[in-house]
């Protein structure tokens, strides 16, 4: 309870009207009529049927698996469709679901130190089979044309890399994402 609910209601016990007060010290009508009862904590139940009582079994069996996991594992214990909300919940009550680890920050693949501009340049490049060049690298508003032998592909960011280098004559450090996943 805090300080300001305390003190309104002594003056309340003194003879002061509710509403008064309680516009006064700006707090609730409902928090000078309410009686505070303690918290308790939740009592954890026994298992109510055989279901929740194979839940918590598979639970404290596979400590290490999610709630997704313990409801497959007891769909096929007990060859019954069981809710994963229900294992979910039971799980949540019982204290069983375990903290998820977050996730480390996706880091990119290599540092860069640019020093000046126009120093790195980064390409997203798509390639695609012409009939008449063979393998061409499509880019944003661009067209560079890399043909390896006998339609190979291989090495294409870096045959882009000095093809653009040749056109801007200047070295250039490029990375290129060639779509891969």
């Amino acid at each position: 309870m805090s300080e300001r609910v305390a003190r309104s209601r002594e003056l309340v016990a003194r003879g002061f009207r509710v509403a008064t007060v309680a516009r006064v010290m700006r707090i609730s009508r409902q928090a000078l009529y309410r009686t505070p009862t303690p918290r308790r904590p939740p009592q954890r139940r026994p298992p109510a049927d055989a279901v929740e009582a194979a839940i918590v079994e598979e639970a404290l069996a596979n400590q290490t698996d999610g709630y997704r996991m313990i409801t497959a594992f007891v769909r096929r214990r007990l060859s019954l469709a069981v809710n994963r909300k229900r294992v979910h919940r039971v799980m949540r009550e019982r204290k069983l679901i375990q903290r998820r680890r977050p996730l480390e920050r996706r880091k990119r693949p290599g540092f860069f130190r640019v020093e000046r501009p126009r120093q790195l340049w980064q390409l997203d490049l798509t390639s695609i089979w012409v009939a008449e060049h063979g393998w061409t690298l499509w880019g944003p508003k661009t067209q560079i044309r890399v043909v390896g032998p006998r339609g190979q592909r291989r090495g294409a960011a870096a045959k882009a890399a000095a093809s653009i280098a040749s056109q801007t004559r200047r070295r250039l450090r490029i990375r290129a994402d060639s779509g891969g996943a």
